[in-house]
């Protein structure tokens, strides 16, 4: 005998026989959970038909109970005057009696019967019923008449329109309106309330739940099959004398199941109607039959299955596998070790050769992916450069050769300004074309000498590039490297039909004098490249020691510098601003100070950039805001009367659009007059946000709150941006008067901003004036109000207070 033959006959039982036993087991576990299911199906669909028709007859005497409330039939029942209970009252009843067959559509007849069971009044929505109208006139109102419930109902089964009718009646008690109202009369029977409901749709909706092959019948007293649905007439499964046999053995009515070989039935009496029940059945050669087509899939599968198990087997080991898998699972094993260039000696064209073929060529793509993965690990996707962890290491390879050889070079950190201002107004595809421009002029502009290889360009994410220097003689030359690469993008560029003004800072860290480490002279560079940020943009910085202190102690600034609002840290000093000819105080300027519990006071000079540059600047500006006015107000009520004060406001308030609603919520909170309130913008508010600024003072104006420009001088305004904005006073900044009588550049400075604003008419006010020198030389050219440490130094506002009161303000 052959060895494919020998194969054959001792796999064939070893799998074939399992496979039948198992399906065998499986076509009687589906019969038998066929059956449970049935039963478990007509037991639970009897309950719910029960439940169903016992929810229905609590409604309807529910619903009775509601009815017989009602005022109107109240006065239709006692009325004895038929003219007016006919004419007028009836009408409006039987509208009444449709709006309830309206709100419940099954209530199809509702009607009113006197205490002798004569009809009264009744509203339908079909010809009356023969049948319902004799079993009201023969026993149902005669059984109520005799019950002491007030309500009662029958099922009846209506022949003439093939219905079951649910009848609830109502007894109608009412005390004699002609008895004396003072003494409590007793109730009288004046009527019936009855209401014909149509069980038909409720047994239809339970009956078409019908899980197949169950049948459901409800049985009279005599025996007979009322209509269910579909299912009326039908020849039950088990006989009627049996059922009835196990209705008498069940105490209360309760359901019983009756099975034999043909099937099952669960049978319940309806209550209280002991005679009338539900019988629910199924046959067993119906659940057979259902489960008979899944057992022959079942035996068409496990032959099947048998069949293809037999010949799998064969077929492996007919061809004799093993030699070709062995190659195979060699050349998984070479390749799970990082060889792909193993060779793989399987040269067959059936599956076992596909099957080496698919190995060749996963050798390849993951070739491929190798390279793929290895350029993404170390480049930018975007612009192809190096990331910063390829320029990590050619960073620390150049620092070892730089220490060495004693050479020097740089690190440059470049971020592209305003870029996202960029991606919001043209999108980011815009964005990404910006910065590999960005990117190929960089490598453009690095002569020969100064560019190694592309790993001295890397793009560290977003929009910041890193540049590495080598064998630069000193710091200079990595500045003038730096300005050759900010030059080309001093023209606008254009970006989808729109242009730019596109500039970048640049923070340059150099070896040895910042650093010795790779991540120390990043780290160096990244903080060079915000400190030119914040002296402006466009324009780079070198690293320094004391810049890196700077940002260490910045750093820890803002850290306690945003729960300072919440803490309370904040306070305000107030210095007048008087009249230099009489000495008169003209108002107050709010002064921001910060005490800090660990640093004690700190300087708005420290603590104010900070807060514009983290947003904290718009809640401290508020707070200043509502603290200015509650002082006023509370001044006022002191009896000190009004008194001017101004505040500085910051360019994030006016970014915000929100100053001017703010202003208006304060001053009606606080009742105060406009005219007590000053703002004061620096020209570099102004500056930087021209637009804005414009229709923002348009709205202060409109409120009647005076502005003045502080510093004037210090900044780049024009008389052109004079006449533009609405300005009521010009200060002069402290640093033209210091000199005033020394220097003579600031002493016509200052001579020229009075006549500048007089000009205008615009008021003019100095800063900073500390001797007699500065005072009788602002008088000689017609400035007459100033503030100053020669007159009063800011104070808290009781010190205030006190001053105020010794030297009455008068109102500007």
């Amino acid at each position: 005998m052959k060895l494919p033959t020998k194969i054959l006959l001792l796999i064939t039982p070893l799998v074939v026989l399992p496979i039948i036993f198992i399906g065998i087991a499986a076509i009687h576990l589906i019969e038998d959970a066929a059956r449970t299911r049935a039963d478990d199906s007509t037991a639970a669909l009897v309950q719910q038909l029960e439940q169903a028709l016992r929810d229905a007859v609590n409604s309807a005497k529910a619903n009775l109970e509601l009815f017989a409330q009602s005022d109107l039939l109240h006065r239709y029942i006692l009325t004895e005057d038929e003219a007016v209970r006919y004419s007028l009252l009836q009408p409006p009843l039987l509208r009444q009696f449709a709006s309830y067959r309206n709100a419940y559509p099954e209530y199809y007849d509702v009607r009113l019967l006197t205490v002798n069971g004569e009809e009264d009044t009744r509203s339908t929505l079909r010809p009356s019923s023969g049948t319902i109208e004799r079993v009201l006139a023969d026993s149902f109102i005669k059984e109520l008449a005799k019950m002491d419930a007030l309500t009662h109902h029958r099922i009846v089964y209506d022949p003439e329109f093939d219905r079951l009718v649910l009848l609830a009646a109502r007894k109608l008690l009412l005390r004699d309106p002609l008895m004396d109202p003072t003494i409590l009369a007793p109730l009288v029977e004046r009527g019936y309330l009855i209401v014909s409901i149509d069980l038909q749709p409720l047994l239809h909706e339970i009956s078409s739940s019908l899980p197949e092959p169950v049948e459901l019948f409800l049985f009279d007293s005599e025996g007979r099959p009322l209509p269910i649905a579909g299912f009326a007439g039908r020849e039950t499964v088990l006989p009627m004398h049996e059922n009835v046999k196990v209705l008498t053995s069940e105490p209360h009515g309760g359901p019983a199941l009756v099975k034999d070989g043909e099937g099952s039935a669960v049978v319940r009496s309806l209550q209280p109607y002991d005679s009338w029940f539900f019988l629910a059945s199924y046959s067993m050669s119906n659940v057979q039959a259902a489960t008979r087509l899944l057992g022959v899939q079942v035996a068409l599968v496990t032959l099947l299955v048998g069949a293809l198990a037999v010949a799998l087997l064969y077929s492996v080991l007919r061809f004799i596998l093993v030699r070709p898998l062995k190659q195979l699972a060699l050349a998984a094993r070479a390749i799970g070790d990082g060889n792909l260039d193993h060779s793989i000696d399987v040269s067959s064209k059936d599956e076992v050769g596909l099957l080496a073929s698919t190995f060749r060529e996963m050798s390849q793509k993951l070739q491929e992916s190798s390279r793929q993965i290895s350029f993404l690990a170390y480049h930018d996707a975007l612009t192809g450069l190096p990331n910063r962890v390829m320029f990590r290491e050619f960073l620390v390879h150049s620092l070892a050769h730089a220490k060495r050889n004693s050479e020097r070079l740089a690190v440059l950190f470049l971020d592209i300004d305003n870029f996202k201002k960029v991606n919001d107004a043209v999108g980011h595809p815009a964005g990404d074309e910006l910065l590999k421009r960005w990117a190929l002029q960089i490598v453009q502009c690095l002569r020969e000498e100064d560019f190694v290889s592309r790993a001295n360009v890397a793009r560290l994410g977003g929009d910041e590039f890193l540049i590495l220097l080598n064998e630069i003689q000193t710091p200079y030359d990595a500045g003038k490297v730096a300005t050759r690469i900010s030059m080309p993008f001093m023209e606008p560029v254009r970006l989808v039909g729109q242009e730019f003004h596109v500039t970048s800072s640049i923070g340059i860290s150099t070896f040895p004098e910042d650093g010795e480490d790779a991540d120390i002279l990043l780290r160096n560079a990244d903080a060079a490249m915000y400190h030119a940020k914040r002296l402006g943009k466009n324009g780079f910085q070198f690293f320094s020691q004391g810049l890196n202190d700077a940002i260490v102690e910045r750093v820890d600034l803002e850290a306690k510098l945003r729960p300072a609002l919440e803490r309370g840290e904040f306070m305000l000093y107030y210095q007048p601003q008087v009249s230099l000819e009489t000495g008169e105080i003209l108002g107050l300027e709010a002064l921001l100070r910060w005490n800090q519990p660990e640093l004690g006071m700190i300087s708005p000079d420290r603590f104010v950039p900070l807060a514009e540059e983290n947003g904290l600047i718009v809640p401290i500006g508020l707070w200043v805001l509502d603290t200015v006015c509650a002082q006023i107000a509370d001044w006022q009520r002191r009896g000190l009367g009004p008194v001017p004060v101004s505040f500085n406001v910051s360019a994030t308030q006016i970014n915000g659009s929100g100053l001017p609603e703010a202003l208006e919520s304060a001053l009606e909170k606080y009742r105060l007059s406009p005219s007590l309130l000053e703002l004061e913008l620096t020209e570099t508010t102004f500056m930087h946000a021209q637009e804005q600024a414009i229709a923002l003072l348009a709205k202060v104006k409109s409120l009647g709150v005076a502005i003045a420009l502080d510093d004037f001088g210090t900044g780049y305004s024009s008389l052109s941006h004079l006449r533009r904005f609405a300005i009521d006073r010009l200060k002069i900044d402290r640093s033209f008067v210091a000199d005033i009588t020394t220097d003579p550049d600031d002493a016509a400075i200052v001579a020229g901003v009075v006549a500048l604003a007089h000009s205008l008419g615009l008021e003019v006010i100095a800063e900073g004036v500390e001797t007699v020198a500065q005072k009788e030389f602002l008088l000689q050219h017609g400035c007459v109000s100033a503030q100053g440490y020669l007159m009063f130094h800011p104070e808290p506002g009781p010190v205030v207070e006190r001053l105020l009161r010794s030297a009455a303000p008068v109102r500007r």
